[in-house]
C-alpha cells in the first residue's frame, strides 16, 4: 500500500535537502516520487550499473555492498542511497514481524 501524500509530505519535510523547500514546492514535488515496496533480499540496483534515480528508505534497511559483495553501509529511514555503482539489497528490518520495505 503506497504512502499517503500527506505522510510522504511530512516524511520529506524532515529530510535534507527537502526540508529547505517551502510548502508549495514540497507539495509540487510529492507527486513526482515513485513508491516501491520491496521484499527482503530484493536487489535494488547492481554494482556498475546505471542508477534509475535516487532512493529514499521509508522503513526497513538497505544493505550497500561493494563489487565483492561485502556490506559497506546500511541505509535506514530517511537516508538517501546516492552511492553510485554500489549494489543495494533490501534487508530485513531490525524489528520482527516487518518484512517489507517502502521506498519512495
Amino acid at each position: 500500500m503506497p504512502i499517503a501524500p500527506e505522510e510522504l509530505h511530512r516524511f520529506l519535510s524532515g529530510i535534507h535537502p527537502y526540508d529547505a523547500l517551502d510548502t508549495d514546492a514540497l507539495e509540487a514535488l510529492v507527486p513526482q516520487f515513485v513508491q516501491r515496496r520491496l521484499p527482503a533480499d530484493e536487489p535494488i540496483y547492481a554494482f556498475g550499473h546505471p542508477l534509475e534515480g535516487l532512493y529514499l528508505v521509508h522503513s526497513g534497511q538497505v544493505e550497500i555492498r561493494d563489487e565483492n559483495e561485502v556490506v559497506v553501509s546500511l541505509l535506514g529511514p530517511a537516508t538517501p542511497s546516492a552511492s553510485a555503482g554500489w549494489r543495494a539489497t533490501a534487508s530485513p528490518p531490525p524489528r520482527p514481524g516487518r518484512s517489507r520495505k517502502r521506498c519512495c
